[in-house]
């Protein structure tokens, strides 16, 4: 019998039973399983029933990736808070000069380009008929019949699809923009980017280590190895086809630009560069199918001129591939060209224009980590830092801020 005394009162000490629950090792291990299966379906719930809501938020982790890396390199320089600073100040001014300068010379050359598009189809029809009466009257009458026909046939199949795709367009159109700008939260996000941005780009050192805290020791190499894979493939590939597509928007602007002064007669320049820098962020043929417009442009100035801007696009061609490419993006896929143009037409044909941008990196995110995961689970496994060696490059050490030496006075 327990006869223990409680040494003020002289009583017996009377022992509560324990209240840990005592559940087997599996139970309890279904249990934690179960709970973060529940906290992710939870998450996920919200995010869905978020809806355009998380847009601005969407939009500001997306901007904070990107300018990570600039802050980082001017945390050599000065405090975090100062990197910020000197970042919004520089995006502040690019974006005051795009708004005076690129964006009235853009809408100006839309509407111009789609009052023109009448025109242009009846120069169209008058090329085709030339064409049709040239070879009705050299091709024999059945060879006539059956040509007519099928010309027919082809133009009425044309009119009814484009005046379903344009309707289908404009609608869609016209009810996502009233569905994204009636909502006031929607706009208050937007007015709240710059803060959310500044936060998030602050706190990223704290980042690390409050995932850690959350993640078993025995998983968190495999973690952050996985996660230096997919951010070494997909944020050098996305921020270096972005300069890419700046460099090369530039560059057809300047080129169109000279050909007008040249006596060429051009129309459209700013949005025909445009064109060309969004074109880079699709691999392979998006250079490509950017210069199509440009010579669909110069159709109406003459031969002359479809002969220049072709000139033009292929210059701009050999100086991205011989020089930008090299230097700015470099082989960071690792994918050989006939393998990227089938994952285009599959990203195409499954995800449309968002998935045939993203489809290049995603596969080489893909192919990496399960060469990674491949080497941990093989027998005997590979420890992490050896499974990772070839996949990532070394990260260069941080460098301390520098700071001025105090003036030395002479006596």
């Amino acid at each position: 019998m327990d006869d223990r005394r409680n040494d003020l009162t002289g009583r017996p000490e009377i022992r509560l039973p324990e209240s840990d629950i005592k559940l087997p090792a599996l139970l309890r291990l279904l249990a934690r399983w179960a709970l973060v299966a529940g906290v992710i379906w939870l998450i996920v719930w919200i995010l869905r029933r978020s809806g355009a809501t998380l847009t601005p938020f969407i939009i500001g982790l997306v901007m904070a990736y990107l300018l990570l890396p600039i802050v980082k390199r001017l945390d050599r320089y000065m405090p975090r808070w100062a990197s910020i600073t000197t970042v919004y100040l520089i995006g502040l001014i690019l974006f005051e000069l795009v708004l005076v300068f690129v964006v009235p010379s853009t809408v100006n050359q839309v509407q111009q380009f789609t009052s023109n598009i009448p025109e242009w189809f009846d120069r169209s029809n008058q090329f085709v008929n030339g064409w049709i009466a040239e070879f009705q009257r050299a091709a024999p009458q059945e060879v006539q019949d059956q040509v007519n026909t099928q010309v027919r046939n082809a133009q009425q199949t044309l009119q009814r699809n484009a005046a379903a795709y344009a309707q289908n367009v404009g609608e869609f159109l016209l009810s996502s923009v009233i569905g994204v700008f009636q909502t006031i939260t929607f706009l208050l996000g937007f007015l709240i980017i710059p803060f959310f941005l500044f936060y998030i780009l602050l706190d990223t050192k704290k980042l690390p280590k409050a995932i850690d805290e959350m993640l078993h020791p025995r998983i968190r190499p495999d973690f952050w190895n996985i996660w230096r894979i997919v951010d070494g493939v997909f944020g050098r590939y996305i921020r270096g086809q972005l300069l890419l597509g700046l460099v090369i928007g530039a560059t057809s602007f300047i080129g169109l630009t000279v050909l007008n002064m040249f006596g060429f007669n051009i129309r459209y320049t700013v949005l025909l560069a445009i064109i060309a820098g969004i074109g880079e962020l699709i691999p392979v043929v998006g250079p490509i199918i950017s210069a199509i417009p440009a010579i669909l442009v110069a159709v109406g100035d003459g031969w002359s001129s479809v002969g220049a801007v072709v000139v033009l696009y292929v210059l701009i061609q050999q100086l991205e591939n011989q020089i930008l490419v090299p230097r700015i993006v470099g082989n960071t896929l690792k994918l050989h060209a006939a393998i990227l143009m089938a994952l285009l037409v599959i990203a195409g044909s499954v995800g449309g224009l968002g998935l045939v941008i993203l489809s290049a990196p995603l596969a080489a995110i893909g192919r990496d980590v399960f060469i990674y995961v491949h080497r941990r689970l093989r027998e005997p496994p590979q420890p992490p830092t050896l499974a990772i060696s070839d996949l990532v490059p070394e990260e260069p050490p941080e460098q301390p801020v520098r700071q001025s030496r105090p003036a030395v006075s002479k006596t």
